[in-house]
């Protein structure tokens, strides 16, 4: 069990982290509501995407790489739409490309549906490094920052900014 001082247990922490990672934030929308990520560049929740479903599909292939093309994980659904719930905790954090294809009864590809390429972000896991200073000292080195710029002792000076 890793601690700190405070006896934190860090390994308790760290795996009800991850379990809530794999939560879906959205499931699938309907009644007409747009989905939400569709301009999403990252998820550290497993996503799901509006894919239209194609006529005479059985199932979904999604296939998740890195953009080496190393094959990261692969699920089947029986809906374009299902998060990638199943799959998630296989992925490491960096670059995705998803890749959606539908299959026919026998498992055989109709036709790729769906790509896109994204970031999987990290989920908390502490403890962090010790900081260098206290929250304190670097507020205040913070502020004395801004109280010594150019401009802001400009507009002290002069009672207009510049």
């Amino acid at each position: 069990m890793q601690t700190t001082s405070r006896n934190t247990d860090w390994t308790a922490i760290n795996q009800k982290a991850f379990a809530h990672s794999l939560i879906p934030v959205a499931l699938p929308q309907r009644d007409g509501i747009p989905y939400w990520n569709v301009q999403a560049k990252q998820f550290m929740m497993p996503p799901a995407f509006d894919i239209a479903e194609v006529p005479g599909a059985a199932e979904y292939l999604f296939t998740l790489q890195n953009f080496s093309g190393e094959t990261l994980a692969e699920m089947k659904s029986d809906s374009p739409r299902t998060p990638l719930t199943e799959v998630w905790g296989k992925v490491p954090v960096g670059n995705v490309k998803l890749t959606v294809k539908a299959l026919d009864g026998a498992g055989e590809v109709i036709k790729e549906i769906f790509q896109r390429e994204f970031y999987r972000s990290s989920y908390f896991k502490g403890p962090y490094h010790a900081t260098s200073k206290s929250y304190r000292e670097a507020s205040i080195k913070c502020f004395e920052y801004i109280y010594n710029l150019p401009h802001v002792q400009a507009w002290l000076e002069n009672g207009t900014v510049d």
